[in-house]
């Protein structure tokens, strides 16, 4: 509306009304994800995800409106600048996941992706549920992981923090790239990413349980657990200190050979494959550092001796056969007898935050889970329905890596990548998908949270409140 002649609106006032639609912009955007969440909407199965993530970042929206809101005139325009800065920076903190979900609506990714996430909670969620059914803070539960795609060769979690990188405008000044990974620490849904090229490669999916295996390490607070198994299986004190270095990678591939089995280790013993004679010269430590994980054949042998330890052991002997092993001595043969016993630590290992379990039996890749894999990758090639009545996504996913390996080449040719990801998500129940019920504890956490996101705002360093 033009004003009326004499009438003149002041500097400051236009401000405070410019800031405002400026909030009001992030009010919009975070409603329309909400909706498009919405049970029997695009996104449903993303509904607990995007709920949580809108709710922490309004509280952080209306700090900011507070904020805005207690501003004298001279405060407007002093802080006008400062007060954009922040409600730009909740924007690139939700677009950081806002691009994840917008990936699912491009209709040649949302497939692949569906599964994808199908099997990270498959994987995910029976620790989850047992943490809860034993007090576990529901402050603290988080939603189910969201796959990603990445330029990565591959598959990460962003909790690792590696190669993170994001949006990082010049005018920007509130929170360095550092800072604002901590920042998406803070929020209740962890990040995997897979390789772009995963799309067309179901035959590697099952790399995912291993970030998953992450993802439950960090969420439950099992590093305590999983060192002191892995220290007290150890008698030499060198060799110690090498595999706690290495206890984040180790713990991952048990996992992933829990979520998987054998097709798990199938699938890493392709991706760490190598020039052997490079594998024979490795040599840990390396400038004195032992770094994040074991040399590539002791990784190797320590998940075909993880498979000999759940009762595979013709399947892990096959893999030995299959995978290049050298006879003569290596320049870790000093570890060789760590690897049977740190197997056994992991298979006895208790937690408490599982009411005293051991990880095996709450996920488990059974022998009838890996018989029922075997049968159905031989069913990839037929044109019938592929039925699966326990576990689909972890089976139907391993059962693709084993058709894979028993014949790459026709499973290239033949498609049958689209068969395993349209079996997978034809085994998927509607309906949302969620951690657990709303409840009044877990929401007033995460306005807590919201609060604490924006007390980061304004900083080029953030604590971490995990």
């Amino acid at each position: 509306m033009i004003p009326r002649r004499g009438f003149t609106i002041s500097v400051a006032s236009r401000k405070r009304i410019t800031l405002k639609a400026r909030l009001m912009s992030l009010s919009v955007e975070l409603k329309e994800w909400r909706d498009i969440s919405e049970p029997s909407a695009k996104l449903e199965k993303h509904n607990s995800q995007i709920r949580r993530l809108t709710a922490q970042l309004a509280a952080c929206r209306d700090r900011i409106a507070e904020e805005i809101g207690a501003l004298d005139d001279a405060g407007v325009l002093g802080k006008a600048r400062e007060m954009e800065d922040k409600v730009l920076e909740v924007h690139r903190l939700w677009g950081y996941f806002r691009a994840r979900f917008e990936s699912r609506l491009v209709p040649w990714h949302a497939d692949y992706l569906c599964a994808a996430d199908e099997l990270a909670w498959a994987c995910y969620s029976p620790v989850q549920n047992r943490a809860v059914m034993q007090g576990f803070d529901l402050a603290a539960v988080k939603e189910p992981p969201l796959v990603y795609l990445t330029g990565g060769w591959s598959p990460l979690l962003l909790t690792r923090g590696e190669a993170f990188v994001v949006e990082r405008e010049a005018t920007l000044r509130l929170v360095t790239p550092p800072a604002f990974y901590q920042l998406t620490r803070r929020l209740p849904v962890p990040l995997i990413g897979v390789p772009w090229s995963q799309l067309s490669q179901a035959f590697d999916a099952t790399m995912i349980g291993h970030e998953v295996g992450h993802a439950v390490e960090d969420d439950f607070g099992l590093t305590d657990d999983v060192k002191r198994a892995l220290t007290g299986s150890v008698p030499d004190e060198t060799r110690k200190a090498a595999w706690e270095c290495w206890e984040r990678e180790v713990f991952a591939d048990w996992f992933g050979c829990l979520a998987t089995g054998p097709a798990y280790v199938g699938t890493l013993l392709d991706l760490i494959a190598g020039d052997l004679a490079e594998i024979l010269r490795e040599k840990l430590p390396f400038n004195n550092k032992w770094g994040r994980y074991p040399t590539t054949l002791l990784r190797a042998r320590l998940n075909l001796a993880f498979l000999d330890a759940l009762d595979f052991k013709p399947e892990a002997d096959a893999l030995r056969e299959s995978w290049p092993e050298p006879d003569a001595e290596h320049p870790m043969q000093q570890f060789e007898p760590d690897l049977g016993a740190i197997a056994g630590a992991l298979l006895a290992l208790k937690h408490d935050v599982l009411g005293g379990a051991r990880l095996p039996e709450v996920l488990w890749f059974s022998r009838a889970h890996h018989e029922a894999a075997v049968g159905l990758a031989k069913e990839f090639w037929r044109p019938f329905a592929l039925n699966v009545e326990s576990d689909p996504a972890r089976v139907l996913l391993a059962a693709g890596r084993l058709a894979f390996h028993s014949d790459p080449a026709q499973f290239v040719d033949k498609s049958i990548q689209k068969k395993v990801v349209d079996a997978v998500c034809a085994h998927i129940p509607a309906g949302i998908r969620a951690a657990t019920p709303d409840n009044p504890e877990r929401n007033e956490a995460d306005r807590a949270r919201g609060a604490s996101l924006f007390a980061g705002l304004g900083t080029t360093a953030v604590e971490s409140d995990q």
